[in-house]
């Protein structure tokens, strides 16, 4: 009888052990930020670079969710006042995501020999299970956006973010 009910307490600790791993999933997430700067400054008299080199733009990816997730990204950097960034989340479970993006012309032309206003583009689409929505914010000069979403189930989610290199 002592062989029997520890061979059922064996089996019965396995059993749960098996089911607490299938029910916990793993959990993520995702943290990236972007400074953009490198336009030079018009000090009143004539155009200077300072150091530190003054934004133009800033940009924040912020995602957790339960469940496996990919992200891809494709970013260009390395450039003075240019920036160009797009990504792709997909996750198999629910999750939320928050993206941001503050853009500042460091010369406004109405005050200073500046010639042009920053541009700017900012996107995303996202795909749940039962539903989707898509934003997509451009124009030049300044602006503060954000974007937050919250899902129940699996999705995917298209950003994108650039500044005075939007042609794609």
């Amino acid at each position: 009888m002592k062989k029997t009910i520890s061979l059922v307490a064996v089996f019965t600790a396995l059993a749960m052990l098996c089911v607490m791993s299938v029910s916990a999933l793993p959990t993520w997430t995702v943290d990236k930020s972007s400074v953009v700067t490198g336009d030079y400054k018009w000090d009143g008299n004539s155009w200077t670079l300072p150091s530190p080199a003054p934004i133009t733009a800033t940009y924040q990816f912020q995602a957790s969710g339960k469940g496996f997730a990919a992200l891809q990204e494709s970013e260009a950097l390395g450039q003075a006042w240019l920036y160009d960034y797009h990504n792709q989340l997909t996750s198999s479970d629910s999750g939320s995501l928050f993206a941001g993006a503050t853009v500042s012309t460091v010369n406004d032309p109405a005050t200073t020999p500046g010639t042009a206003y920053t541009q700017f583009a900012f996107g995303v689409q996202n795909t749940g299970h039962y539903s989707s929505s898509q934003l997509v914010v451009t124009g030049n000069g300044f602006a503060d956006i954000s974007h937050s979403a919250v899902f129940t189930g699996d999705f995917v989610s298209k950003n994108f973010f650039c500044v005075n290199d939007c042609a794609n």
